[in-house]
């Protein structure tokens, strides 16, 4: 390698590539066939917050370098984050009709930035241990999915009143 550049740039296409492959293969149309939109949203929460975990030192470094200007690795995170974000987005519109926010597109989108950033600051900024929370893995990914389906406003049977 002719730096520590070009080595960052080979391992941040690695740790890409795996998250890709990862979330393609949990959000599959044969998994998420017949799944809610709590369903599709826990399996995309399940394998952020699991890679970030797992890749966290080089997805810092990615983060920074996009963030400080680097060209490649700003369009490397952008076309990263497209793909992966307009999978989930393509499997919501798909259960638009289970969405009882009154805007769906704008709780797609914006849900979608909040449990991100959200993830994105416990897991690669640690920046949880500012609060009085002790969550392991499973407990983010039942919250932030949690929170995103009750922002998304999941449409609910009715229940019959007695007569």
């Amino acid at each position: 390698f002719e730096g520590k550049e070009a080595l960052l740039h080979v391992l941040s296409g690695e740790v890409m590539a795996d998250c890709a492959t990862a979330l393609d293969r949990a959000l599959s149309p044969g998994r998420m066939a017949g799944a809610s939109v709590e369903v599709v949203i826990r399996a995309y929460v399940r394998v952020m917050i699991r890679k970030f975990r797992e890749h966290r030192n080089a997805i810092v470094q990615v983060i920074r370098h996009a963030r400080a200007g680097d060209p490649l690795h700003g369009l490397a995170v952008r076309d990263f984050n497209d793909r992966v974000h307009g999978r989930l987005r393509a499997l919501l519109e798909e259960r638009r009709g289970e969405i009882a926010h009154p805007d769906p597109d704008l709780a797609m989108n914006l849900g979608l930035f909040l449990v991100s950033a959200g993830a994105r600051e416990a897991i690669l900024a640690d920046a949880l241990r500012a609060y009085p929370v002790k969550a392991n893995d499973d407990l983010l990914i039942d919250e932030f999915t949690r929170a995103y389906v009750a922002y998304l406003g999941p449409k609910t049977k009715r229940r019959r009143t007695p007569k």
